[in-house]
Formats: structure tokens, C-alpha cells, sequence
């Protein structure tokens, strides 16, 4: 017996397809607090990161490049709130961070 699939399941698919793919292509800026004052939100796309915090503390960006040395940014001290550090590698961006002092 053959099985014929429906336009139903057929779109069905194709979106959890794109959604699937999506999710892989396109970052989500997760919040999180710091061991200071600071409460930041990191975004990591394919070759850019940044950190977006609010609040009060001394800190830098940091994020690890693919095939090239780890991106360090300035020391920034912040008195209240919110600024926010990027920068970008050439090949890929991985997995970005803040340091405190």
C-alpha cells in the first residue's frame, strides 16, 4: 500500500525545516547577571559578539575567534546604565563573555 502525504504534513515539515535551520543561523542574546553589579545580555551571530550590561562595575568584552587570537576589548567602567561593547573576529565568533575587575 502506498502512503501519500498530505500538503498538510507536507508544510508541516518545511516549517519545522526553516525553524530548525533558523535556530542555527540566527543567535538569541541571553541575559544573565554578574558576579558584580551588572546584569548583561550577550549576542554571538557568525562573526560578531557583543555585551550589552546595566548597571554599575569596571569590565571588558572578551570572545573567542575561530583561526585568530581571542577578541579583548577596553576596560569600561560604568556608573549606572547601560553600554554596550562589540566587536567582531574574521572568520567566526564563538562563545563571548564579560571580565570584571
Amino acid at each position: 500500500m502506498l502512503k501519500v502525504l498530505g500538503v498538510r504534513n507536507l508544510l508541516g515539515s518545511a516549517a519545522a525545516g526553516a525553524l530548525m535551520l533558523g535556530s542555527v543561523l540566527f543567535a538569541v542574546p541571553a541575559a544573565r547577571a554578574t558576579s558584580g553589579g551588572l546584569e548583561c545580555t550577550k549576542f554571538v551571530g557568525h562573526t560578531y559578539a557583543s555585551e550589552t550590561c546595566t548597571g554599575y562595575g569596571t569590565w571588558r568584552l572578551r570572545f573567542d575567534c575561530a583561526m585568530e587570537p581571542d577578541y579583548i576589548g577596553s576596560w569600561f567602567e560604568q556608573h549606572g546604565g547601560t553600554y554596550k561593547q562589540e566587536g567582531e573576529c574574521t572568520f567566526q565568533a564563538r562563545n563571548a563573555w564579560i571580565e570584571e575587575q
